[in-house]
């Protein structure tokens, strides 16, 4: 960080917006394994503002890969949407490719989709969050570097995981192992990145299976059961995951339910159910109507 910080003071001096735009990415960088998500969306946003100085669109491109994932590791679905919308769309794999080596080690086309597919799915857009996982892996295999391919199979097992499918998830894990065989990648690395970067968007997971594993443990952790079930649903709601959002509606009406207070729990869930948008296709739902229809 200090080396950084001494780049970055260097090119401010100098008027090097170029340099100042490396040094600045440096620094976002360095934010991640510390999670200071502060940090990581104001070097973001000073990213975004440098490349425009610039008027240079690979580093604006750079810029919006850096404020997509951010956007992720802080729970931000709409933003992340908004951004790889803008990194699909300027993404040319014949201009770009050499960004992947030069910043972060993954290629920001690949990312663009990959993150997309993950806040589409969290979305309840599951559909489409399929078709731009998929197109993220053939990306990666066409640009044959296998840390692209690792990445987007990464993305794709964690989505696909969330809409639990068991057997795709299977299948992905035994493409991943069978990736790092071939090119001696560190397995055990996964599990270190997963817990600095996708804590954001599962904070509503996190507080929902807590309240469920509350309820199982007896009636007299049903208070706090509860208060963490509702915590999942304002946390999903303030995030834009509709998909988390009616997961911890369904969790509290049936909490709800089994305390003998069905139509209290109905009720919240009814309301989420009439704020989905028509594009919400999450399997999900099908089992929240039956809930509403018992």
């Amino acid at each position: 960080e200090e080396t950084y910080r001494r780049a970055h003071a260097a090119g401010q001096k100098a008027g090097d917006h170029v340099g100042l735009f490396k040094a600045t990415w440096g620094l976002w960088f360095n934010a991640i394994p510390s999670r200071k998500l502060e940090v990581l969306r104001d070097r973001a946003q000073e990213l975004i503002a440098l490349s425009g100085q610039v008027a240079d669109p690979d580093l604006q491109l750079e810029a919006f890969h850096c404020r997509w994932s951010t956007a992720l590791f802080r729970g931000e679905g709409p933003t992340v949407l908004k951004y790889t919308q803008e990194g699909v769309r300027q993404y040319d794999p014949a201009r770009h490719a050499w960004m992947g080596p030069v910043f972060g080690g993954h290629d920001p086309g690949v990312c663009a989709h990959l993150c997309r597919a993950l806040a589409l799915c969290f979305s309840g857009q599951t559909a489409q969050a399929r078709q731009f996982a998929d197109k993220g892996i053939l990306l990666a295999e066409t640009l044959g570097h296998p840390h692209n391919v690792g990445f987007a199979l990464q993305n794709a097992l964690v989505l696909n995981q969330t809409l639990g499918d068991r057997e795709t998830v299977n299948r992905m894990a035994q493409r991943l192992r069978d990736l790092a065989e071939k090119y001696n990648l560190a397995e055990a690395g996964f599990p270190e990145v997963e817990g600095n970067f996708w804590v954001g968007m599962f904070v509503p997971e996190h507080h929902r299976l807590r309240g469920v594993c509350l309820l199982r443990l007896g009636s007299g952790h049903a208070d706090e059961a509860m208060r963490s079930l509702q915590t999942a649903l304002d946390v999903a709601r303030q995030q834009g995951a509709a998909l988390f959002e009616l997961r911890a509606a369904m969790s509290l009406a049936k909490a709800a339910a089994s305390q003998g207070r069905a139509a209290e729990g109905q009720q919240s869930l009814r309301a989420v159910c009439s704020e989905l948008q028509p594009e919400f296709d999450a399997p999900d739902l099908e089992e929240a109507k039956r809930i509403l229809q018992g």
